[in-house]
């Protein structure tokens, strides 16, 4: 098992070195105050941090993704489902359903990996994220594992980052989720449970990072969230409703989910970005087979 070395912040001297990092006068107070509530809470909201003018561009772009004058029809949409009850489709695809089809799937669950590829604008706030001090205090130099693009709210089970990943040490990953939008209740916000974040890691992922919920049998999978349901028992999930261009961080182990939309017709455009200390994703050593 690769050994798992503590990040800082998830070290019992944690607060002093934030007290330090105060004291130095070197850092801006508004992201020192987020870096707080990471290490107590296990996640910070920074409200209207992320650029207007590219958050409105990255919007408008998801959006366009439905039209045939977007011009990539190889761009892959993930989980919409078609009417011939298939997951998953290019744009081109999507254009060639009729407007009913089309607007049915529209209105389903569907997300886009990798969209910064696609749209200059995702692609702006995901060199934002890379760049904001927060991100520096946390990880050093950080690096993208992945991102998301979403259309609608998830409505995803509970779960932990580190446990769809292969990052070492599992503490070396956070999540980055702007706003692309607000977003109420209705539309299935993004939920947390505060503090999560300091429970130990599913004993079940054995050995870490080979083995994880990308490459486990489905009794382990079934166990991992058996384990989850437990941890978060009695305790009271955090909707998070917001306005366009707040940023939502959160750690590795904090466990979080999609809340279910109130209204099928409500859009929750977002943009994840999930950043590693560079160096630190394994995921080119794993040689399971991957279940997805």
């Amino acid at each position: 098992m690769t050994k798992q070395v503590e990040m800082w912040f998830d070290a019992a001297r944690a607060s002093q070195t934030l007290s330090q990092l105060r004291g130095e006068g070197k850092v801006e107070l508004a992201a020192l105050d987020a870096l707080d509530d990471f290490i107590k809470q296990g996640y910070c909201v920074m409200r209207g941090a992320a650029a207007p003018r590219e958050v409105v561009a990255a919007a408008a772009d998801l959006d366009a993704v439905w039209s045939p004058t977007y011009g990539y029809p190889a761009l892959r949409v993930d989980e919409v489902r078609l009417p011939s009850g298939v997951k998953g489709a290019t744009q081109d695809e999507l254009m060639q359903l009729g407007s009913t089809d089309r607007d049915a799937a529209w209105r389903g669950h569907w997300r886009i990996h990798g969209f910064e590829q696609y749209s200059l604008a995702a692609l702006g706030l995901l060199r934002w994220c890379l760049e904001l001090p927060i991100v520096a205090l946390l990880l050093g130099e950080a690096e993208r594992m992945s991102t998301i693009a979403f259309g609608r709210g998830s409505e995803q089970r509970a779960h932990q980052d580190w446990a769809v990943s292969h990052v070492v040490p599992r503490g070396a990953l956070i999540g980055v989720w702007i706003a692309l939008e607000d977003v109420g209740e209705d539309a299935g916000p993004l939920a947390v449970y505060p503090g999560t974040h300091r429970l130990g890691p599913f004993g079940g992922f054995a050995p870490y990072p080979e083995v994880s919920l990308r490459t486990c049998s489905s009794d382990v999978a079934v166990a991992y969230y058996a384990w989850i349901d437990v941890q978060i028992a009695g305790r009271k999930a955090k909707a998070i409703e917001c306005s366009a261009g707040d940023v939502v961080i959160w750690h590795a182990a904090l466990i979080h989910e999609g809340r279910p939309r109130v209204r099928a017709d409500v859009t929750r455009r977002s943009f994840v970005c999930h950043l590693v200390r560079r160096g630190s994703n394994a995921v080119d050593s794993i040689t399971a087979t991957l279940n997805w």
